[in-house]
């Protein structure tokens, strides 16, 4: 696996990143309130959160780790940690996508 990951990079993130987000978003679909193929109904929006995260973070750990090496992951893992702009944008980004999800499930749940 680690053959292909170096001679295709690039393919090999969109690939991993598609299939770890439908794994996480996998129950979402299959519950109650989807296809209905199993019993339980699990809330929407920590799968739809972790989904949209853990795809493309697997995805580049993966690719990373194949092409560089641990010490790839760990420079990756510093990089992110790296604070570039102000504090308020931080908090901007991390509330603002909750915030207008949330908004926007309001909006439809009244009507």
């Amino acid at each position: 696996m680690t053959r292909v990951f170096r001679r295709f990079p690039l393919a090999s993130y969109f690939i991993v990143a598609f299939a770890g987000t439908w794994l996480v978003v996998l129950p979402l679909i299959l519950g109650k309130s989807g296809l209905g193929l199993v019993s339980f109904d699990p809330p929407a929006l920590p799968f739809l959160t972790l989904g949209a995260i853990a795809g493309p973070a697997l995805g580049a750990l993966l690719v990373t780790h194949a092409e560089t090496g641990m010490d790839g992951v760990r420079r990756l893992l510093r990089r992110c940690g790296l604070w570039r702009v102000g504090f308020w944008w931080y908090v901007l980004i991390l509330t603002g996508s909750f915030l207008i999800l949330t908004l926007s499930a309001a909006m439809f749940s009244l009507s």
